[in-house]
């Protein structure tokens, strides 16, 4: 999907900064991530979004810095590139790559426990992380037989809530590019897109049910006569989905399989000739 035709020159406005359009830049944003192996380390995805009309070729950063925010307390963390992780990626006008990243996590006190990891300066969005269990220490002897044990020391089968915000909101991501565009002189002088996409089922990352694929996306872009009297909208298009998604693995070296596929209805909220 291409951001701008030719016709749309000129400012544009992505998420909440303005840059122009003489210097084609990439967007990245925060994937998924892995649940924790029994070391402690997950895999994090990112995804570079090219908005522009032509290929852009991206260089993959070594490493990057994040920060693991547990219970209000941050700590620094480093992203490495993963193995069979290529240097450099080749961007489609209006696609994406998907670029994999390792990472260590400290150990919790308990399972379940969790936190956020934030990628300053990519997207801004937190996601929801599970940290690894400390190793239990074993026991020097087995235990004598004793009485059952009490109501406040039995296991807990509550499921795990967050040190902070929404659960939700951890299944709530970017989905198509977001942008606002503005061409004076044009038909419609303005346009915008909006897009999600929500996981109906588990956590990101954690895949451990056929059912976890399963998405809600939605996408609407406006075309805005703001240059016109009363500055109509003249089309508003409307496009609710539901897919499912199975996000690229690697599967040899530098080559990566996944797919999409699912239902679109697309509709300007008009019926007759004007649909």
């Amino acid at each position: 999907m291409r951001i701008a035709t030719p016709l749309f020159m000129g400012v544009a406005l992505v998420g909440t900064g303005i840059e122009a359009h003489a210097t084609p830049a990439l967007r990245s944003l925060l994937g998924d991530i892995s649940r924790p192996d029994s070391a402690g380390q997950v895999t994090v995805e990112l995804l570079v979004i090219n908005g522009n009309a032509v290929p852009l070729t991206h260089k993959v950063p070594d490493q990057i810095a994040g920060v693991l925010e547990i219970a209000g307390d941050r700590a620094d963390l480093i992203l490495g590139r993963a193995p069979g992780q290529a240097e450099t990626v080749q961007v489609p006008p209006g696609g994406y790559a998907s670029l994999r990243y390792l990472t260590q996590l400290p150990a919790a006190g308990a399972t379940g426990t969790s936190a956020r990891l934030l990628l300053p300066g990519i997207d801004g969005r937190a996601v929801a992380v599970e940290l690894a269990a400390a190793p239990a220490a074993l026991p020097t002897a087995s235990p004598p037989a004793g009485p059952p044990a009490l109501a406040g020391n039995a296991p807990s089968f509550a499921s795990p809530v967050p040190a902070s915000g929404n659960v939700f909101l951890a299944n709530l991501s970017a989905y198509e590019p977001i942008y606002a565009v503005y061409g004076p002189g044009t038909s419609s002088a303005a346009r915008l897109q909006i897009s999600f996409k929500y996981q109906l089922f588990g956590r990101p990352g954690a895949r451990r049910s056929v059912l976890e694929g399963l998405h809600f996306g939605y996408l609407q872009r406006l075309f805005w006569d703001i240059e016109g009297r009363s500055s109509p909208f003249r089309t508003v298009d409307y496009m609710p989905e539901l897919f499912y998604l199975l996000p690229p693995r690697p599967v040899a070296g530098s080559i990566s399989i996944g797919g999409r596929a699912g239902i679109r209805h697309e509709s300007n909220g008009r019926e007759g000739l004007a649909s």
